[in-house]
């Protein structure tokens, strides 16, 4: 590709670039000011939703209940 060529995509990345700016400014203004206060505050965890499903397990975990079980066999006292 020769330079008159990519410098539609350049002049198309500023207008982007100049958008976002102006975007972000009013985001800016708009959104609530932080406390003033140089405090640390400790930010409170929220509450995990009781209804959402639980991650599958990784294969390494599978393959380790199944070797678990043949090694409490085969150690029955500990």
């Amino acid at each position: 590709m020769n330079e008159e060529s990519k410098q539609k995509y350049y002049e198309q990345e500023k207008k982007a670039k100049d958008k976002y700016a102006e975007e972000m400014a009013e985001y800016d203004k708009s959104a609530q000011p932080k406390s003033a206060s140089k405090e640390k505050t400790k930010k409170k965890k929220e509450k995990s939703d009781e209804n959402k499903p639980k991650r599958a397990w990784p294969p390494f975990f599978f393959f380790q209940k199944d070797r678990r079980e043949i090694l409490q066999n085969e150690n029955p006292d500990k």
